[in-house]
């Protein structure tokens, strides 16, 4: 399979979006200081190969550009993440959470019909491919604190208060 990738700047620092051969998005992160290679390979598999193409991942960079200055709440996009199905299920569970909401693991456990598997629940959170878009800067502990999956305690606080959940809304841009 042809992994097509691009990195851009954020107002949160660098972000690396990854699309399949369909044009689904199967990745998008924090780049922080890796190299694309070591963003995308964790989900690269035998036989697929990863190419940098801004114009293939032009749709993602268009609408995370846009919600960070708050012109989008509801993405609009493919998604493909890789993962296992409870992971799947999980995500799906996520993308639930509304902009400007927030669930924790315990919730989202009781929802998915599994009220004891809030670690589970936790840990396929915490592996999320597909930071913003798969929100799980929306999901805290059970104890309401952050889990900083979304590059970090930091950048989490930053979307919720973009998102109105906390305090003041941040300037982003």
């Amino acid at each position: 399979m042809k992994i097509r990738a691009h990195a851009w700047p954020t107002p949160l620092g660098a972000m690396m979006a990854a699309v399949d051969e369909a044009d689904a998005l199967i990745l998008l992160d924090f780049v922080d200081a890796r190299t694309p290679e070591a963003v995308v390979g964790p989900l690269i598999g035998r036989g697929d190969a990863l190419r940098l193409d801004a114009a293939a991942c032009a749709r993602v960079v268009d609408q995370v550009n846009a919600y960070f200055t708050r012109q989008l709440r509801d993405f609009e996009l493919t998604l493909a993440p890789r993962g296992t199905p409870f992971q799947q299920q999980v995500w799906r569970q996520v993308q639930k959470i509304a902009y400007g909401h927030t669930a924790n693991v315990t919730d989202l456990a009781v929802q998915l019909a599994q009220p004891g598997a809030f670690r589970a629940v936790g840990r396929a959170v915490a592996v999320n491919p597909i930071a913003i878009v798969v929100p799980d800067h929306r999901v805290t502990g059970p104890d309401g604190t952050f889990f900083g999956r979304t590059g970090g305690e930091e950048r989490q606080r930053r979307l919720l208060e973009l998102e109105g959940v906390m305090g003041a809304a941040a300037q982003l841009t």
